[in-house]
């Protein structure tokens, strides 16, 4: 019998707002989290070595999960772990809204906005990797056409 992982989504980011007359941005409450499940046994690595189920491809895993190393069933793990960093990225620069996420080196992340909360449609913002020094600084070019939106990022 194969371990199933489950992945959904991650936190909402942060707030831009934008009147016209001036720009503020600010993190908001993570809502919702990033969890990885495993149908046996939650927050621990799977037993045993990845069966043919697996492609030849890297294996993530989340924070918090115990057990976990650098490789699982002879293929790389890596942690996925995309987090906001409060730097000077955050914020308007140049009219647009953007900021900094940190993470695992060339872990895929997708970015997607809103302007309601409530809404069950986020658009796209970027589908991208961690770069290899461990940061991606993210640009919202629809963020002038909003008064406001909000940010998560997700497993693409």
């Amino acid at each position: 019998m194969r371990d199933t992982l489950l992945v959904r989504l991650a936190a909402v980011l942060c707030r831009a707002e934008n009147d016209g007359a001036q720009a503020r941005a600010s993190c908001l409450p993570a809502v919702g989290g990033a969890a990885l499940q495993l149908t046996k046994r939650p927050g621990r690595k799977p037993s045993g070595a990845a069966s043919g189920g697996f492609c030849k491809s890297l294996v993530y895993y989340l924070p918090g999960t115990s057990g976990w190393s650098s490789s699982f069933g002879g293929r790389p793990a890596l942690l996925w772990n995309p987090a906001p960093a409060a730097d000077a990225a955050f914020g308007f620069l140049d009219g647009l809204f953007g900021f900094t996420l940190t993470g695992t080196a060339l872990i895929p992340v997708r970015v997607q906005a809103t302007t309601n909360l409530r809404s069950a449609v986020w658009s796209s913002v970027t589908n991208t990797a961690i770069g290899a020094a461990g940061t991606v600084d993210v640009r919202d070019p629809e963020s002038t056409a909003h008064a406001a939106r909000f940010y998560r990022f997700v497993w693409p």
